[in-house]
């Protein structure tokens, strides 16, 4: 069987090319239950946050095999993968192999991380960039009301982020793990929240809306499947 990557709870992904990263990799966000306490206080009496707890699942991406035992090469070698997570809502990757995640922000800064081993990425001490060392910092931040991102897909070294709040799909080009220019928007607008988007065999995008989920303003066709052709940047 192929590799199975988990996201959250409710969406899955089968492959045979990640990295070779055979096994099963699982999202746990922060907001997810646990059996240990939410919280717990370190030595000088600082509250820590599951994202920051090394004895807690919550906050990180985890890398396990079928059987649920942590995966050979594992950083520790135990099951974590990343930590310092909030909401990590999409994974895929580039032709390199590289590994990219989107994230929700609490109230300022939305995030697109690329994923290295052991890689800590800062919640709750860091909310998008920073200078705090020892922390692994995103490639690409937006505020909120400009991404809020959800699924992504990948086509070559550009990343395709669908925003919700943002009510756009965010283009990313990306060089050897690292921003190769400004992100790029398009639909701004167009067709309201924009949940998740998926490259196609047919060497399209397949973009799905998320208007009546409650928080959009449904028309009488929402929600919709959206089939978007690619163009080579001149």
């Amino acid at each position: 069987m192929g590799d199975v990557f988990v996201e959250g709870v409710g969406r899955a992904e089968f492959g045979l090319q990640r990295l070779e990263m055979r096994g099963v990799v699982l999202v746990a966000d922060e907001q997810q239950p646990r059996v240990e306490p939410a919280e717990l206080v370190d030595a000088l009496g600082v509250v820590v946050r599951a994202p920051q707890d090394p004895h807690a699942l919550g906050g990180k991406i985890l890398r396990l095999t079928p059987e649920g035992d942590p995966a050979p090469g594992n950083p520790d070698g135990g099951v974590v993968w990343s930590l310092g997570h909030r909401n990590v809502q999409g994974i895929a990757w580039t032709s390199d192999g590289t590994m990219w995640a989107s994230e929700f922000g609490q109230n300022a800064w939305d995030e697109l991380n690329r994923i290295v081993p052991g890689g800590n990425y800062g919640w709750p001490v860091v909310e998008g960039d920073g200078d705090v060392a020892g922390f692994t910092y995103p490639i690409a931040v937006w505020t909120t009301d400009e991404a809020s991102p959800s699924g992504i897909a990948i086509v070559g070294d550009t990343v395709f982020i669908a925003g919700l709040r943002g009510e756009r799909l965010w283009m990313v080009d990306t060089s050897d793990g690292a921003l190769a220019h400004e992100p790029v928007a398009a639909l701004t607008g167009e067709q309201g929240r924009l949940r998740d988007v998926v490259a196609a065999p047919d060497g399209t995008l397949w973009v799905l809306t998320n208007n009546t989920d409650g928080r959009g303003s449904p028309r009488p066709s929402d929600d919709l499947l959206l089939r978007l052709p690619i163009e080579p940047a001149t």
